[in-house]
């Protein structure tokens, strides 16, 4: 059986939700031999196969599909009886595969891509304004120029440092799910734990924190920018006054 777990079952949830869910049951590859739909409480459904193979692929595809932005359900197995088999492991493992490759995909996803053309646009505009500044101005128009150029400059900036924080975010993410350090770029973080884990692999929390960091990277908070140099500091201060 497989359960979709809300993240609060303290209320009654709408009919809008409520038919996402049935749609999700029903687009499934392996179609359950029965399904129930509950309108409260923290079981948002539940599904009962009798195979290992419909159970697990029924596991993938939620979590591709909450990947994917499709709903925040979290698929739970629950084995009843000896008889029927379920290798959690390899189950973990093929998920594991699943977040990896979404991980990678942001690294090189749309909000990236954005970051990285505006950056592109701001480069070409202080070439444009430097070699204004070259000319002969007016003083006036000198001081107009160099006014835009450091504007422009400090926006390249910002931008330069949540591309860094975000990938930063994200070689940790590959980091915690098992990667090799070389393989992700993380040898010279491996000393400094950017994002923290519990104990183990929560593929909720894990998604959750990569939703959290797409949407920085995409807002524009000037605090983010500069993230790991502030917790840096803050773990200096406290290694300072330990040693005092």
């Amino acid at each position: 059986m497989v359960l979709l777990i809300r993240r609060s079952g303290k209320r009654d949830h709408s009919r809008r939700e409520l038919d996402v869910i049935d749609a999700l049951i029903n687009s499934c590859p392996s179609r359950p031999a029965e399904f129930f739909v509950y309108a409260s409480g923290r079981v948002a459904a539940k599904l009962f196969y009798w195979g290992e193979k419909e159970t697990m692929d029924t596991v993938l595809f939620f979590w591709r599909r909450r990947l994917e932005g499709a709903h925040l359900l979290r698929p739970k197995v629950v084995v009843s009886g000896t008889s029927v088999r379920y290798d959690g492991e390899e189950a973990a493992a093929r998920v594991r595969s699943l977040f990896v490759a979404h991980a990678c995909d942001l690294l090189k996803g749309e909000s990236v891509k954005r970051c990285e053309q505006r950056i592109g646009e701001i480069t070409a505009e202080i070439k444009k304004v430097s070699a204004e500044l070259g000319g002969r101005n007016r003083l006036k128009d000198y001081e107009e120029l160099y006014a835009k150029r450091t504007q422009l400059q400090t926006e390249e900036e910002h931008l330069r440092k949540k591309m860094e924080e975000f990938r930063a975010a994200m070689r940790c993410i590959l980091r915690h799910l098992g990667e090799p350090l070389e393989e992700v770029g993380a040898e010279k973080e491996a000393a400094f734990e950017l994002l923290k884990f519990a104990g183990g692999r929560d593929w909720g929390c894990i998604h959750s924190v990569t939703v959290r960091e797409c949407r920085r990277l995409d807002e524009n908070l000037p605090i983010y920018a500069c993230r790991r140099q502030i917790l840096r500091n803050i773990v200096a201060n406290q290694i300072g006054r330990k040693r005092k």
